[in-house]
């Protein structure tokens, strides 16, 4: 059911107690017109997704939504949106506590002490029409739990603060710093959306695993983002451009 809270100018929120995956439910939204600031939130999730069809478990008590958009740009724009959303959840954190110690990691992952707090997941149309030309954009930010054993060693803001949040509460910041986000790069381009997320980044000469398919990888460090968003790090080779794939900090 659609609800008004009090989210920014122009978003409209959809409340779920639970649903399949928020991105599912706003991509079928996206292709029947749901316009453009249509937010899909679930209190949790029976089938939520990460990067690379990855499974997000999703219990209750953390936060999980998708936000439909349409911006009127170019495709080869797009990928410069899974840049905000991390913003935005860095604004998010240090609203909440300055003392938090987080970082960005390529592309799209927010770490508090070098574990994953928060992953973000893009979906688009086929831009071959004008009602084609849609982007939803997945958060899932983990609140009151994290899952053990993963990949990324994980962290929640509860496990982080001792605090415990009111979802509602912590939704509407997060939308309200992604709306600041996504007017800043709506008018000024992607350079000061670059400059923001460098300033937070995993620091130039950090080590780190690039894992473009399953068996070809590309070690190296980290050298910064172009004015694009590729990640650039320097091999042995020489510099490298990477436009997609997995990142790993090079731990030794």
């Amino acid at each position: 059911m659609s609800i008004t809270k009090e989210l920014p100018e122009g978003l409209t929120l959809f409340h779920f107690k639970t649903l399949d995956s928020t991105n599912k439910t706003a991509v079928e939204m996206a292709r029947t017109n749901a316009s453009s600031g249509t937010v899909v939130w679930a209190e949790s999730q029976k089938n939520g997704k990460g990067r690379n069809n990855r499974t997000w478990i999703s219990e209750f008590g953390n936060l999980y939504s998708s936000i439909i958009l349409r911006p009127q740009l170019s495709i080869e724009h797009i990928s410069q949106l899974t840049f905000i959303a991390p913003l935005a959840i860095g604004d998010l954190i240090e609203h909440i506590d300055s003392n938090i110690d987080y970082s960005f990691k390529w592309p799209n992952d927010v770490l508090v002490a070098g574990r994953k707090i928060c992953g973000i997941l893009l979906q688009s149309g086929s831009w071959e029409k004008t009602d084609d030309k849609w982007i939803v954009l997945g958060c899932g930010l983990n609140l009151a739990s994290f899952p053990p054993n993963t990949e990324t060693p994980a962290t929640s803001l509860f496990e982080e603060t001792n605090r415990s949040f009111v979802l509602e509460e912590v939704l509407i910041s997060y939308y309200t710093f992604f709306s600041k986000w996504y007017d800043i790069w709506l008018k000024n381009g992607f350079l000061s959306i670059r400059k923001a997320w460098l300033d937070k980044s995993h620091p130039v000469g950090q080590p780190l695993v690039t894992q473009i398919t399953s068996d070809k990888k590309i070690c190296g460090q980290f050298l910064g983002i172009d004015d694009n968003g590729a990640l650039l790090i320097v091999t042995k080779k020489g510099e490298v451009k990477i436009n997609a794939g997995e990142v790993f900090i090079d731990r030794g």
